[in-house]
């Protein structure tokens, strides 16, 4: 530091806590967290600073940069990042792809039954669900478990799973008629360069 004025980016901001609910503690470390995020956004959606086009519903890019695991998702309202654990040479700064699919699998599951639900007219307070696996490597089979909180007859509510099943969209997808296409294009390396 030679005391020159430059020009950097830079933001202030302050964050108010009441000591009266919360600790002090706590609030220090999520006014860290708070920076930290604010911090990396650059590395939680590295295409995303170039212009996307609109994504069509159901449309998602992917970019992953380097040596990097992680992958950068964007759908059409919604960016996130996928990554592997240490264990397997990731940096764990998101769920990996099996966890993002049974994730997906539990929670569609999930808002089917309460969509089932609705359309019965049954009342549901609130669903609990657990998604167990094979621990390692391939998933050869899953289990879910859901609780239900409600003041229904158990019989109506116990009708209910049969639709959730037959109307989980991600359920019907792991089908094994399922077609999928891969295609593959590669570029220059320099392509990726110009961009930037």
């Amino acid at each position: 530091m030679t005391g020159a004025i430059v020009v950097s980016d830079m933001m202030t901001l302050s964050v108010c806590f009441d000591h009266r609910v919360v600790d002090g503690l706590q609030a220090a470390q999520f006014t860290q967290a708070v920076k930290n995020r604010l911090e990396s956004l650059d590395r939680l959606v590295p295409e995303i600073a170039e212009p996307v086009p609109q994504l069509a519903e159901r449309e998602l890019r992917a970019c992953s940069v380097g040596d990097d695991l992680m992958v950068s998702l964007r759908s059409r309202h919604h960016a996130w990042q996928v990554d592997e654990p240490v264990s397997l040479g990731g940096k764990d700064s998101g769920p990996d792809p099996v966890t993002l699919a049974l994730g997906s699998l539990l929670s569609c599951m999930v808002i089917a039954f309460k969509l089932a639900a609705r359309r019965r007219h049954v009342s549901v307070e609130r669903v609990e669900g657990v998604i167990t696996a094979t621990p390692a490597g391939k998933v050869a089979s899953a289990a879910i478990r859901l609780t239900v909180h409600s003041s229904a007859p158990k019989a109506d509510v116990t009708k209910l799973l049969a639709t959730a099943k037959a109307t989980c969209l991600v359920h019907d997808m792991l089908r094994a008629e399922l077609s999928i296409s891969v295609d593959l294009d590669v570029q220059p390396a320099s392509d990726v360069n110009s961009k930037r």
